[in-house]
């Protein structure tokens, strides 16, 4: 993949990490074409919980400063409690078997993820592909975390209404959109991309949440 710039961190690029259309090619690693953004190799094994950390550690811009040098050792400090957190959590232990090749194969081609695809961060295939996947399993591990409250306060019972909540920011930045007249294609494809990702991290990756 051709390197193009670095960041610091990959969280900028992964909507739900820190709470989250088909066809891609094996392929994947080379720069993203004129005509669309290359997806991912979605015929790789399910992420490792190391994998799915690893998607937060601090990416120099090359100043090898203080500021710089504290974010990576506190990834470094607090990695191993993540680790154990990701492969204790149920969400994980139950990814079916090519759970995350799915989800990656239904949302890689989204422009959501184009600085990832398209070589805007020097990623290997796997942690490319992580970088995606994360989001699925972060809407995931929310819904466990969140429906407890949900059903006790009437706000939502099921993925359905999850969904809606998650979407929620979207839909009004695009019916204020369309309000005012304005083009609202930006706010109509992001609702869109957000709503395809939440379906398919329910198809793929915690299917048990199936109402």
């Amino acid at each position: 993949m051709t390197h193009i710039r670095r960041i610091r961190s990959l969280t900028a690029l992964l909507p739900l990490t820190a709470v989250l259309l088909g066809g891609c090619s094996a392929a994947s690693s080379e720069p993203a074409s004129a005509d669309g953004a290359a997806c991912v190799d979605a015929t790789l094994p399910n992420a490792t919980a190391e994998e799915l950390v690893d998607v937060l550690r601090p990416r120099g811009d090359g100043t090898a400063d203080s500021v710089e040098q504290n974010l990576v050792d506190q990834f470094a400090a607090a990695r191993p409690a993540q680790v154990e957190r990701v492969e204790q959590s149920a969400v994980f232990k139950n990814v079916p078997e090519d759970g995350d090749a799915g989800f990656a194969g239904a949302v890689c081609a989204d422009s959501r993820w184009d600085d990832i695809t398209a070589g805007a961060v020097t990623l290997s295939p796997r942690t490319e592909r992580a970088a995606i996947i994360s989001a699925g399993h972060g809407y995931c591990d929310a819904y466990e975390q969140m429906l407890p409250a949900a059903v006790s306060t009437g706000s939502w019972d099921d993925w359905a209404g999850f969904t809606v909540s998650m979407v929620g920011a979207r839909q009004s930045a695009l019916d204020a959109a369309k309000a005012a007249g304005r083009d609202s294609a930006t706010e109509q494809q992001a609702l869109e991309e957000e709503t395809r990702a939440l379906d398919a991290a329910r198809q793929h990756i915690c299917p048990q949440f199936e109402n």
